[in-house]
């Protein structure tokens, strides 16, 4: 494999894995969002997934 392959592979890598630590992030926020109106079954699935995305993200090693 050559150099710029793996450089691509790695980049491909840390975007997937900015893209999970954003969905992370909007996710949390989602779930804050419904929490204020009163929706707590939503907050609670968007709370969910925002969890499965940092356990995601958090087995995955960054590039550096």
């Amino acid at each position: 494999m050559t150099l710029e392959k793996v450089q691509e592979k790695l980049a491909r890598w840390e975007a997937y894995r900015q893209e999970m630590l954003e969905l992370e992030g909007r996710q949390a926020e989602t779930a804050a969002d419904f929490l204020e109106l009163g929706a707590y079954s939503d907050a609670a699935r968007c709370a969910i997934m925002a969890e499965g995305m940092r356990f995601v993200a958090g087995r995955m090693p960054p590039k550096d």
